[in-house]
């Protein structure tokens, strides 16, 4: 018994000595590599965080694979990091990477947030980091670590929010409806659209006020923002001014605090959403349609009864409405053939003055057609007393009477009639139509002239029609739609203006 003990002794003696003759000459048995010779390399100790260059590579770490010592086992690696004044890596941000991990890299923006986030870092103030990197192998002490610094100077990140808000915006100050600038990437945001004279700021969320950035007195340029946590005294919450109304492409750097105000190429609306807002309608904030064919001009129809009105542009906001020009402007007089009267129109970007329309109680009741046209220098409102039709007429090529109106007239197989006598504004009718064009008249004047009911685009396809927009009016675009052969029931409303085909 002796004689094996002192045997299973003298073999691991001699294992042992051939164990550490092995990582002398730099061998582990697997090929696995030298526990001495881990080594950690970073690309760069002097890394520039530059905030304009976000997604940029900053900084990359490499290490050696380790060595598990010819056991098998399977090497683990863990990431320290912390500031160069932590001898002992006591307070330092650790994570275990796993297996097979022999690199790491960081763009400059995840770089400025993780030592932001992890270790604090104060924005601007330069510091000394420092890295170390383990391999480690269960059931071993064998130290295997390499240690390197390197030198950042951190950055407050943008914000990823921008809002525009002022006298100059279409919504106001009003904070639930400032417009969003869209976010380019590296802190440039860009707004284009309608703007109005007066002036403007930017907010970072629609929850508050603050944080925002408003305009650098200090700057010689007017065209540098200064960016405000809280509040600031009055004299330094400055606005940017537009002189003028137009459309505009407005460009906010929040990085390099600079704006860049541009006139926009094309015409767009100041405003994409018109209200109808009226006494005898309770004041309600009735939302009117974008005209089919004019962006610019916004359509109401309905019953309005007796009282003031006039036209909001954001729902339940009384600033910047459009309002009749003058007390005398807003009278209406419909003593003339067509039943129409227009005026101008002007834009209030406060409260007041607060000159509205007026329908006396002799005009109210009735049906109406409201046109409210913005175009720049040109706004007007038209207001239309509107009288039902007794029928109206189908006419076009795709018809079995084409374009005769007289044989439309003594035939009566075209004829649209009153869908519900009591119901005067829609009308119906089924029959077979050909291919080709199609329109609808309201009264067939032999001259061609008249009221009639039009597509909203030249060839518009015809069927499958759920209310969709039409056009009743005199003049104008001559659109008509393009019928393929078939059986068709038509309804169209003469007061609403829609169709319906099935």
């Amino acid at each position: 018994m002796k004689r094996n003990l002192f045997a299973f002794i003298a073999v691991a003696a001699c294992m042992l000595a051939g164990c550490e003759k092995a990582q002398e000459n730099g061998e582990d048995g697997t090929g696995g590599g030298n526990a001495s010779a881990f080594e950690l390399e970073t690309s760069t100790e002097a890394v520039v965080l530059d905030s304009s260059k976000e997604g940029a590579t900053a900084v990359t770490f490499t290490w050696t694979s380790g060595s598990n010592f010819g056991t098998g086992s399977a090497i683990e690696y863990v990431w320290e990091i912390t500031t160069a004044s932590d001898a002992d890596y006591e307070d330092a941000y650790r994570e275990e990477l796993g297996r097979n991990i022999t690199s790491r890299s960081f763009s400059i923006g995840e770089l400025n947030n993780y030592l932001r986030t992890h270790l604090l870092a104060m924005d601007g103030v330069e510091e000394t980091y420092k890295v170390r990197v383990s391999a480690i192998v269960a059931g071993s002490d064998v130290d295997q670590s390499d240690e390197v610094t390197f030198k950042a100077t951190t950055y407050e990140p943008f914000t990823g929010e921008l809002y525009l808000l002022g006298s100059a915006v279409p919504s106001g100050w009003s904070l639930d409806k400032a417009p969003a600038l869209e976010l380019q990437g590296s802190g440039i945001f860009t707004f284009t659209g309608r703007l109005n004279k007066g002036d403007f700021k930017f907010v970072t969320s629609r929850a508050n006020f603050w944080p925002g950035y408003v305009r650098d007195g200090e700057a010689d340029d007017n065209l540098t923002l200064k960016y405000f946590a809280a509040e600031p005294d009055e004299a330094l919450d400055l606005k940017f001014e537009l002189e003028n109304g137009g459309t505009y492409t407005i460009t906010a750097d929040v990085i390099n605090l600079t704006v860049k105000i541009e006139e926009a190429e094309g015409i767009v609306p100041a405003f994409s959403e018109m209200y109808f807002v009226s006494g005898g309608n309770d004041w309600a904030f009735e939302k009117m349609y974008a005209d089919p064919t004019n962006p610019f001009v916004f359509r109401y129809n309905g019953i309005v009864k007796a009282g003031e009105f006039k036209f909001g542009t954001s729902k339940n906001s009384w600033e910047n409405m459009y309002k009749a020009p003058t007390a005398e402007e807003g009278v209406l007089d419909f003593n003339n053939s067509d039943k129409t009267w227009e005026t101008g129109a002007s834009f209030v970007g406060g409260f007041d003055p607060d000159y509205k329309w007026n329908l006396t109680e002799a005009q109210g009741g009735k049906p109406y057609k409201i046109y409210l046209d913005i175009t720049d220098g040109e706004e007007s409102m038209k207001i239309w007393q509107f009288a039902p039709y007794e029928h109206l007429w189908l006419v076009g090529d795709s018809t079995p009477l084409q374009w005769s109106l007289d044989d439309i007239e003594a035939s009566d197989s075209q004829t649209m009639k009153l869908k519900d006598a009591d119901n005067p504004y829609v009308f119906t009718w089924t029959g077979a139509l050909n291919n080709g064009e199609l329109k609808f008249s309201c009264d067939l004047q032999k001259d061609w002239g008249g009221f009639w009911v039009k597509a909203t685009r030249t060839d518009e396809p015809f069927g499958g029609q759920n209310k969709a927009q039409c056009i009743l009016e005199t003049g104008g675009n001559d659109y008509k739609w393009k019928v393929t052969a078939g059986t068709y029931t038509i309804t169209i409303d003469t007061l609403n203006e829609t169709i319906t085909v099935e």
